[in-house]
């Protein structure tokens, strides 16, 4: 033990100089890790070597100290090794020995959801983070889109609701959440909620909700509706388009109006 200690001292003294290889050679051939020995590993770029050695002493030490052990290999594994399936590995060792975290959990979700491509167990661990702290309300997006692409329009569209009602949607996304809302209605025959969603998306500049709101108002029999979303669709188009749109908008117009739309059609 002494002899042991004298190594450890005499690799402090190394590292102290930045002489990380004499201190590698020193301390490896020890039991265990220490912080010298795995700032050497990390300096000298032996990061793979460092995320084994962190593992293998989770093994033998208590469990919360494991779990900072495996917590720390994980993030080398994902972020340093670009090995998301031994990060995902060390994550999963790493849940039990802790109470719930939403921070693990959403790690390991993004790491299914994204390079490991296993969805289902991805959306699970978001949903398990979103569970353990429902101020990570960057989840609830992804969630969404998971229910959705996997056809559970109820889900999907609570999720949506929810991360709209509470600002957890990038502007850049709003307009795709509010185009889903209203394809979910259209397919559960919730006409209003589909046309309340298609306006949200058009005053986001989504311009495909035109034509659905369109076709929404034709379906409904809404001819004031359906001939002010016409006009504003001819504003978009050019010739017989053009005139076909105006000619659709016509009979729903007041008499004065219809009129001055038939000579500019003429």
């Amino acid at each position: 033990a002494a002899a042991a200690d004298d190594l450890r001292h005499l690799a402090e003294l190394y590292a102290e100089r930045g002489e990380h290889e004499a201190v590698m050679a020193l301390l490896a051939p020890l039991p265990g890790s220490s912080d010298t020995l795995e700032r050497a590993l990390e300096a000298t770029g032996r990061l793979d070597e460092l995320a084994t050695r962190l593992s293998d002493q989770a093994l033998r030490t208590s469990a919360a100290a494991a779990r900072a052990l495996y917590l720390r290999a994980a993030h080398l594994a994902a972020d340093r090794l670009a090995d998301p399936a031994r990060a995902a590995a060390l994550l999963e060792r790493a849940i039990p020995l802790g109470p719930a975290d939403a921070e693990v959990w959403a790690r390991l979700g993004r790491l299914y959801l994204g390079p490991l491509g296993d969805l289902d167990r991805g959306a699970r661990c978001l949903a398990r983070a979103y569970a353990a702290d429902h101020e990570r309300t960057e989840l609830l997006l992804p969630l969404a889109d998971f229910h959705y692409d996997a056809g559970e329009l109820q889900p999907a569209a609570d999720y949506y609701r929810e991360a709209l009602a509470r600002f957890a949607v990038p502007a850049d996304e709003a307009a795709r959440a509010h185009l889903r809302l209203a394809q979910i209605a259209h397919a559960l025959g919730a006409t209003a909620d589909e046309e309340q969603a298609l306006a949200q998306a058009l005053a986001l500049g989504a311009a495909e909700a035109l034509p659905l709101l369109a076709a929404l108002h034709r379906t409904r029999g809404d001819g004031a509706k359906l001939a002010a979303v016409l006009l504003k669709l001819a504003e978009q188009a050019t010739g017989d388009e053009r005139a076909a749109l105006l000619r659709e908008a016509v009979p729903h117009l007041p008499a004065d109006d219809a009129a001055r739309l038939d000579e500019q059609i003429l």
